[in-house]
């Protein structure tokens, strides 16, 4: 039972998915929940898409093509690629927020997660760094850094501490199913949380 609960918590935060939960955070517990509904669905949508579906897809085909052993990337030695795609489509996203002159911390929030993938991939070369964790680390700075900017709503002064304690739950997991050890996911959370909102202060 233990164990099922923390599958089905690491397969809800998989790292592919954050972008499109920050942008939900955003969505939802910041001034921009007052635009235009349909505007905030389809650039969800297309987050989703280039961040999540066409990152899945390659690491699906790169299975299918016998390149990899397992969907979740759990082997060390086979995140290389799939790291380079997925930076790839971050940095695609950023200029995507840039062209629909979005605020500028939303561009600046995709590069700060491409650059913590790319610090992840020259690690992952020697040590097997939680992505996990890292995807939390970012979604906290993002919470905290719209608390501190005072662009939250209402109850989302709430959110820092939120994301805070469901990141603690995600590492939790981890460690419960043995994919990494409590160093891998202290310095996941720490890289993905220092390159996300050092990118969104500059």
């Amino acid at each position: 039972m233990r164990d099922r609960f923390a599958s089905i918590v690491s397969i809800a935060t998989f790292p592919l998915l954050m972008p499109t939960y920050a942008l939900g955070i955003v969505f939802l517990c910041s001034y921009m929940r007052f635009f235009d509904t349909a505007i905030l669905w389809a650039v969800t949508a297309a987050t989703f898409v280039v961040t999540a579906v066409v990152p899945a897809i390659g690491i699906y085909l790169m299975y299918r093509l016998g390149k990899i052993t397992d969907v979740a990337l759990n082997k060390q030695s086979e995140r290389l690629v799939p790291f380079v795609v997925t930076i790839l489509t971050y940095f695609a996203t950023a200029l995507y927020f840039a062209r629909l002159h979005a605020p500028g911390w939303m561009s600046a929030f995709m590069v700060g997660a491409a650059v913590a993938l790319i610090a992840a991939a020259v690690i992952n070369l020697w040590w097997k760094i939680s992505g996990h964790s890292m995807g939390m680390g970012g979604l906290t700075a993002l919470g905290l850094f719209l608390a501190v900017k005072g662009s939250l709503t209402a109850f989302g002064y709430l959110l820092p501490l939120g994301l805070l304690v469901l990141a603690g739950l995600v590492g939790t997991c981890r460690l419960l199913l043995g994919r990494h050890t409590l160093g891998q996911v202290g310095a996941g959370f720490a890289l993905g949380f220092a390159a996300i909102y050092i990118s969104m202060i500059v």
